[in-house]
């Protein structure tokens, strides 16, 4: 069974063919049985997606220096919504403090109550 336990911000960049612009990004962690699986998204701006040749896929570049790829659910064009979702593959952590270490932006004071 799984269960909803944390949301988190970061701010980051998003690149683009060496092009990159800032973007803030939202961090959500998942409990599943003993593990846990966070799951990433950004919202993007059509037009700068577009401008940079986007199609589906580009990189995050996180807060902490990692770098992450991320995709949207289809290829993007001039008449979808201004804002476009990108979102990385879910990754799941062994413990919690594995997951501390990876993923900074979370509220260490509130994961140790879980």
């Amino acid at each position: 069974m799984s269960e909803h336990i944390e949301n988190a911000d970061g701010q980051g960049e998003i690149l683009i063919d060496g092009n990159r612009a800032p973007v803030p990004y939202l961090v959500k962690v998942v409990r599943e049985n003993s593990s846990y699986e966070v799951q990433i998204s950004l919202n993007a701006s059509r037009d700068w997606l577009l401008t940079q040749g986007f199609e589906k896929e580009a990189t995050l570049l996180r807060g902490n220096g990692d770098s992450i790829s991320v995709r949207a659910d289809k290829a993007v064009q001039v008449g979808d919504p201004l804002s476009v979702v990108l979102h990385a593959e879910p990754e799941t952590m062994a413990s919690r403090e594995d997951l501390l270490a990876a993923f900074p932006e979370l509220d260490v004071a509130r994961m140790h109550r879980l």
